[in-house]
């Protein structure tokens, strides 16, 4: 009970931090204007992230090898999925 109370009153005024979240006129913006050459890899990413509904493991788990280039589109294989 005395420590509830002691914790309680060292938080008193505490504010916590917000974090920053992109909205989707954002990312639109970085898609469209952010130079290739520089932002491609990072491009890639916030697609695949968005489109791909990947989980965050399935992100970091992704290989070049798993990208297969068509003549008219990309294939990307995703292994070890919960689904």
């Amino acid at each position: 009970m005395k420590l509830q109370l002691f914790l309680k009153r060292k938080s008193a005024g505490y504010k916590p931090k917000k974090s920053a979240v992109f909205t989707k006129g954002n990312i639109a913006k970085f898609l469209n204007d952010a130079p290739d050459e520089i932002y491609l890899a990072t491009k890639v990413v916030i697609i695949m992230g968005i489109a791909g509904a990947l989980r965050r493991c399935e992100m970091t788990n992704l290989l070049t090898s798993d990208c297969l280039k068509g003549a008219d589109l990309l294939l990307v294989s995703i292994k070890n999925t919960k689904n």
